[in-house]
């Protein structure tokens, strides 16, 4: 397996809410829960209310782990988004 690293922002990045946004396809989930059990501190969001997508902070500790769920889904429903200034922490349909 190959290690996943999100590219770090620029500093001036982080003086603006800069958000993750995860987008979960639900028409390609199949429901194995791979990513839960990578990173079920970011995850458990999906399980608990099958939002299509949600945000967190650019800065979590958990990024590596959100990396590594996003490449271990078998159906590559799984895909993140860096939306800077965003930061509701709402859901968004994509």
């Amino acid at each position: 397996m190959v290690p996943v690293s999100i590219p770090p922002l620029p500093a001036d990045s982080f003086s603006r809410s800069v958000m993750m946004k995860i987008i979960i396809r639900a028409d390609l989930c199949n429901g194995c829960e791979k990513c839960v059990n990578t990173c079920f501190e970011v995850f458990r969001f999906w399980g608990m209310d099958l939002r299509s997508s949600f945000e967190v902070p650019d800065d979590t500790p958990h990024r590596d782990k959100i990396g590594k769920a996003v490449l271990d889904c078998p159906q590559k429903a799984i895909r993140v988004v860096e939306t800077p200034g965003a930061g509701t922490g709402e859901a968004v349909s994509s």
